[in-house]
């Protein structure tokens, strides 16, 4: 959902616009702040167009999803792959995340 509008060139803004209200349940500064990890991961997701900004905005600079990031998009193949998520004090999405399973095991993904 918030990777899928950057198949070209599109400000954060154009880019989320279609499922916005979805996503702003956790608040406008999560999307950003999620935008700019996917551009910081050790193979980069998203890239950033060349702007004289300094800190990603609604406004700019422009994204696109690199070869790896269409990849990302068909299919994540591990937790690891995407930058990490703190939700509370806690990673609920990265390199070391854990699930549970229907048995109610602890299991890392």
């Amino acid at each position: 959902m918030l990777l899928g509008g950057f198949e070209s060139w599109r400000t954060p803004l154009e880019g989320v616009k279609p499922h916005l209200r979805d996503l702003l349940v956790y608040g406008d500064l999560f999307i950003l702040t999620r935008l700019l990890a996917w551009t910081r991961t050790p193979e980069p997701v998203l890239v950033a167009r060349r702007s004289s900004r300094k800190a990603i905005s609604w406004r700019g600079p422009e994204l696109v999803l690199t070869p790896f990031g269409r990849r990302i998009l068909r299919e994540l193949r591990t937790p690891a792959e995407a930058p990490p998520w703190m939700m509370g004090g806690h990673e609920v999405y990265g390199p070391r995340t854990f699930g549970v399973t229907a048995a109610g095991r602890l299991v890392r993904l």
